[in-house]
Order: C-alpha cells, then sequence, then structure tokens
C-alpha cells in the first residue's frame, strides 16, 4: 500500500497538533500538505523525506503570484517541515519583492 505525502505530513505532525492553538497549528499543518502535494505531484515524490531546498524554491518560484504574506506563511509552514523531520538548518525563504534592489545614496 502506498502512504500518500500528505498522510506522511498529517501522522508526523499529530502530536504537534494536539499541543497549543489549535486553529493556527491546523492551518499551517493544513497549507504544508498543499504545498507538499503540489512538489510531490510536480516532482514524483512518494516520501516527505525527499523534499528538499531544491523543491521549496521551485513552489515559490511556481507561486510567484502569491502575495508576499502567504508565501511566508508557506515559509513557516516548511519551517515546521525541517523541524518534524529534524534537520538542520531552516528551509529557505521567499524572495521579499518589496526589498529594494539598488540602494542609491
Amino acid at each position: 500500500m502506498l502512504i500518500t505525502v500528505e498522510s506522511q505530513i498529517r501522522q508526523l505532525a499529530h502530536s504537534y497538533l494536539r499541543h497549543g492553538g489549535k486553529q493556527n497549528r491546523k492551518k499551517r499543518v493544513d497549507r504544508l500538505c498543499n504545498a507538499c502535494k503540489w512538489i510531490a505531484k510536480t516532482f514524483r515524490i512518494t516520501d516527505i523525506r525527499q523534499i528538499g531546498r531544491r523543491q521549496v524554491w521551485e513552489f515559490y518560484a511556481a507561486s510567484s503570484t502569491r502575495k508576499e504574506k502567504t508565501l511566508l506563511e508557506y515559509f513557516y509552514s516548511f519551517e515546521l517541515l525541517w523541524r518534524l523531520l529534524q534537520r538542520a538548518g531552516e528551509p529557505p525563504r521567499p524572495k521579499n519583492r518589496l526589498a529594494p534592489t539598488n540602494i542609491v545614496d
């Protein structure tokens, strides 16, 4: 039996959902499931441990039309994934569109 990416995330996040603010945590896990389903479909991934920085960057690139606040919420969801998988460091942050590119003195 093939276990889907979403069910893998929900199994790992079970104890995370049982503690703290319920609504925000549920939204964060739902957002992570949506992003990982897109990644799994695009890259033909069957295990969440196959998701890395490259896949997260591709997700941000495909989601470039979304608002910055939404992309930041996805970053927090990916941060949760990194914590659940006990990975070192943090996932890549989305690029800030409002940051000035050329600063003139």
